[in-house]
């Protein structure tokens, strides 16, 4: 079976929550792991899984070994965070906007120098969520609402920045410093980086996007009391969210259609012309121009910068993409390359 959109968690009480909506599921036992696979009412193929632990390595294996089994056109990431802001209240629900893996840095005698990276979430997933407005999704909650008084009666869903690393932080000062740096991060996990990590090295990756509900904030507050109900509003939103807005015909997308591959020639003639022609500024606009986050393009000079393009193209098979937007912006520049 191929899936038209995976489902993933990482805690088992994660899955739980996730599996009530999946009623007619089929468990699928292979190796270690056991895929759950179910039809969503609009005809979509779903499968729904769970690491072996939290975490962004366990986060990666799962996502290869779901690729590898079911090639979905989706993975959502299904759970329980953190909350960075108390403008969002526990039991709410965040999608991720972007991604920002604070894990990588180095130690000099002056402190911890994080070396960010940063991800961007599948946009038309993205752009769905923000003109999804049925709130059915939270009838579909089973678990009794904790009391608390600063809270609202029903959680509501919000749109935001996701910061993401192996630790579990429960203080104020480690929180604060790591969101002085990405002043609009609301939400904190341990593994929506380690899947966006895996999908940067796939050729023509599935969209990604993060769905989770706050359970605690990234303070010395920190407790279990809103775990469970945090990942049936995950759960219910999620489900919600794929059953309303997707359907069959979301899932045939151009860049998936196939496409003659450039010649090599015409692959050196390309990085020869985005070497001589742009500067880093044009190619940046460029990149805006393709849908590519510049953010995810690394490289410190900008022939750098140019071999991470080309390399994300070629992963992503959006080199035709590249070459067609520079061959209109420069008079068929690229035509000296052509084979002959």
């Amino acid at each position: 079976m191929s899936a038209d959109c995976a489902l993933i968690t990482a805690l088992s009480k994660e899955l739980d929550r996730l599996r009530f909506h999946f009623r007619h599921s089929k468990p699928i036992y292979i190796g270690t792991n056991t895929y759950f696979e179910t039809m969503s009412p609009s005809g979509l193929a779903l499968v729904g899984a769970v690491c072996h632990g939290m975490g962004q390595l366990n986060a990666a294996t799962l996502t290869m070994n779901v690729i590898t089994k079911y090639q979905p056109k989706t993975i959502i990431l299904v759970g329980i965070a953190g909350g960075l802001e108390r403008r969002i209240a526990l039991g709410d629900v965040v999608v991720s906007s972007q991604i920002v893996d604070y894990e990588l840095g180095k130690v000099t005698p002056d402190g911890l120098d994080i070396r960010w990276s940063v991800y961007p979430v599948d946009t038309r997933l993205l752009n769905k969520v923000h003109n999804y407005r049925n709130s059915s999704w939270i009838d579909y909650i089973r678990t009794s609402r904790p009391t608390s008084r600063n809270d609202a009666a029903k959680p509501s869903s919000h749109v935001g920045l996701y910061l993401s690393g192996n630790k579990v932080i429960a203080d104020e000062k480690t929180a604060g410093a790591l969101r002085s740096f990405w002043k609009r991060s609301v939400a904190i996990d341990m593994e929506a980086a380690g899947i966006a990590t895996v999908l940067r090295q796939v050729e023509d990756p599935p969209g990604f996007i993060v769905m989770k509900g706050i359970c605690d904030y990234a303070d010395s507050s920190k407790n279990d009391d809103w775990q469970t109900y945090a990942a049936d509003a995950a759960a219910s939103f999620a489900y919600s969210f794929v059953t309303d807005s997707l359907t069959p015909q979301d899932f045939i997308w151009p860049h998936r259609q196939t496409r003659a591959k450039p010649s090599l020639s015409q692959r050196e003639g390309l990085r020869v012309t985005l070497g001589e022609v742009y500067n880093i500024s044009e190619l940046r606009v460029l990149c805006f121009d393709l849908g590519i986050d510049w953010d995810e393009i690394a490289g410190e000079r900008k022939s750098e910068r140019i071999a991470d393009l080309l390399g994300y193209c070629e992963r992503h098979k959006r080199l035709p993409d590249l070459m067609a937007k520079v061959n209109r912006d420069h008079n068929n520049i690229l035509a000296a390359y052509a084979p002959q």
